[in-house]
């Protein structure tokens, strides 16, 4: 798998929802290389910049991705998961919850 060469909808069509925060890895490879390149400092912080704005556009995809999956649970459910105190299982939650097709799935977890 070339995880590089995907992009978050490629991932969530996948229902790889669990690769979508690595997106955001993607760009430190681009940064670094024109940081190290032999360009003048200008070109390097534009391009810089520019990097930097497709990271914010990756991450506003991605959070929109995993947000409309979380916008799918009904809402007792959502104040159930809200409360949950304990980060190990909330986090498990959180991934069954994206990999689920089956909101009564969810509840058994609770």
């Amino acid at each position: 798998m070339q995880y590089w060469k995907y992009t978050p909808a490629d991932l969530e069509k996948q229902k790889m929802y669990a690769l979508l925060p690595l997106q955001v890895f993607k760009s430190r490879k681009k940064v670094d290389s024109i940081y190290e390149s032999k360009r003048p400092e200008e070109e390097k912080a534009q391009l810089i910049n520019q990097e930097f704005e497709k990271l914010k556009e990756t991450v506003a995809e991605v959070l929109n991705i995993l947000n409309s999956k979380f916008d799918t649970v009904p809402g007792d459910l959502k104040e159930k998961i809200l409360s949950i105190e304990d980060e190990s299982k909330l986090d498990n939650l959180f991934m069954a919850v994206i990999k689920s097709d089956s909101i009564s799935d969810i509840y058994r977890m609770i």
